[in-house]
């Protein structure tokens, strides 16, 4: 029996030895490669123009495969978050002023600010025909009511209300008749919902969240105002965010520069 034995290990081995690329033949479990995730972005977005970034946000998306995530507040706020390392990329601001503060602070990118839009004022009222006698006798009537702005002190459409009020010679006249909002939004909402007669806000309200609001409105010549620059920056935190800066890329390209003149802005 020990010889039989033998004589088989003897076959098998022989057999094996025999097919030396049978075992080339079994199929090999090769790990997966794994596929990049697409690069994001967190974009600091002020009040006013949170509407218009989704919408080029979504056209970044789909031309690009990367994403970002849009935070939207008023720029005063977004400022003050910045300052605390709020882990933002990007920040589009609404005014000219904060990003050239927070270079100086060193918590965004030299050279990398632009102005990405500029603001138009409007003068909106729910009542059909509102202003078909003047904006300023309009303003002027005790019928009329409050006047909703944003603040002034924290919102460059407030500063633009204020310089236009004051071009009008309504300033003094109307200061105790005016209701402040914290956000354009805000201010628009006022109006509409009755708590104002009348909102100066931007002329953008009435293309992205109050599209269809129908009631009055009148464009309030650009030289009763100083221009309401909006420009965007690259932040520290961004830095080495391909995302970050291929998004402000787009938004300073010919299809970002479209969407932005749609939703009622315009470009320098």
């Amino acid at each position: 029996m020990r010889r039989a034995g033998c004589g088989l290990i003897g076959i098998v081995l022989a057999v094996l030895a025999a097919m030396p690329g049978q075992a080339a033949q079994q199929p090999q479990m090769q790990p997966q490669a794994q596929q990049p995730a697409a690069a994001a972005a967190r974009v600091a977005v002020a009040a006013d123009f949170a509407p218009c970034a989704r919408a080029i946000a979504a056209a970044f998306a789909k031309t690009t495969g990367e994403t970002v995530t849009v935070v939207a507040a008023p720029t005063a706020e977004l400022r003050r978050q910045i300052l605390k390392g709020a882990p933002y990329d990007v920040l589009l601001s609404a005014d000219a002023r904060t990003p050239e503060g927070l270079e100086a602070a060193g918590l965004v990118v030299p050279g990398s600010r632009f102005t990405y839009a500029t603001g138009k004022l409007v003068l909106w009222s729910p009542r059909p025909g509102a202003f078909d006698n003047g904006a300023i006798e309009a303003l002027s009537a005790r019928g009329m009511g409050r006047v909703a702005v944003t603040d002034p002190r924290t919102s460059p459409y407030g500063a633009a209300a204020r310089e236009t009020l004051e071009a009008m010679g309504l300033w003094r006249k109307l200061h105790f008749r005016l209701r402040r909002a914290p956000t354009p939004g805000a201010a628009f909402d006022l109006a509409q919902s009755g708590k104002a007669g009348a909102a100066l806000v931007p002329a953008a309200e009435l293309r992205g969240p109050h599209k269809g609001a129908g009631g009055t409105a009148y464009p309030v010549p650009a030289d009763d105002y100083a221009p309401i620059r909006q420009v965007a920056a690259l932040l520290k935190q961004g830095r080495g965010n391909p995302a970050a800066q291929d998004f402000l890329a787009f938004l300073a390209g010919a299809e970002g520069r479209k969407i932005v003149r749609r939703f009622g802005f315009g470009t320098s």
